[in-house]
């Protein structure tokens, strides 16, 4: 009965390490280099965003069963602040929309001009 070494039995050890190695190195480079486009299509593709969706409260009873808070829907005319970036498309708007809003072209540029309102988010300029 042979008997093996320790030094055969390291060096089939680190050969078969070494060809794992290589293999996972090759499979890297194939997602790296050959594949890439593809995979950034599939990314592309399946990419998730964030949508901003206010809830409705619902109502609210007291003991008795009787409505303590109802909801209420309410309209809001809101203008996209890119639409109004510059000051003379601005002054235009205000012009066309005091007349059909009963508001004065001065308010709805404070409104515009306030800090009260996110400048991320479209602009109410008038509520039901």
């Amino acid at each position: 009965m042979a008997r093996t070494t320790p030094v055969s039995r390291l060096s089939v050890l680190a050969t078969v390490s070494f060809m794992l190695l290589g293999l996972l190195t090759v499979r890297l480079w194939f997602l790296q280099v050959v594949d890439a486009p593809g995979l950034e299509e599939r990314v592309r593709e399946v990419r998730t965003r964030t949508v901003k969706i206010t809830p409705e409260r619902g109502r609210i009873f007291d003991v008795k069963g009787r409505i303590v808070a109802d909801n209420e829907r309410v309209l809001t005319l809101t203008i996209d602040r890119a639409v109004i970036a510059r000051p003379l498309a601005r002054q235009q708007m205000w012009a066309r929309l005091s007349g059909a809003l009963n508001t004065p072209p001065e308010e709805l540029e404070d409104r515009f001009l306030s800090k009260r309102y996110d400048q991320l988010q479209p602009l109410p300029l008038k509520d039901d």
